[in-house]
């Protein structure tokens, strides 16, 4: 089975219905991808998750809904944790890459977990990377 990494954009889409047909491709491919036991987040991805729903979707989304979200997703996928060697690694990568930090934090910490495939609106950044399967499900 090959684990694939949601990125906070398509976690976004799924989360909020605004009846666009982005929300309903990522809220499939999401729930398609946790029934497969493949789908792979990281803590990352929560951290920008809370953010983007605290403070830049109109209206702003709750705090216990955010957690509802944030639970329902640890319970359903393997969620990633960084440490202060893949900061180091990121650091290396952004300047490397020519990607954003947080880009590069991202694609470190999937380099340490052997996961090779991410499900992001964002093919330019992350098609940069060696052996790494963009798909954009949007």
């Amino acid at each position: 089975m090959t684990k694939i990494l949601a990125d906070t954009n398509i976690l976004i889409y799924a989360s909020v219905n605004d009846g666009s047909d982005k929300h309903a491709k990522a809220k499939e491919f999401i729930i398609s991808n946790i029934k497969e036991g493949n789908l792979v987040i990281s803590i990352q991805n929560l951290v920008e998750f809370s953010r983007v729903l605290k403070e830049k979707v109109s209206p702003n989304v709750d705090p216990n809904t955010i957690n509802n979200y944030i639970s329902g997703f640890c319970a359903n996928c393997d969620v990633l944790c960084y440490s202060a060697e893949t900061v180091l690694r990121a650091n290396i990568l952004c300047d490397l890459l020519e990607v954003h930090f947080f880009d590069s934090l991202l694609i470190a910490t999937m380099q340490e977990n052997s996961i090779l495939k991410i499900a992001t609106e964002n093919e330019k950044d992350f098609k940069k990377v060696a052996n790494m399967v963009v798909i954009n499900p949007l």
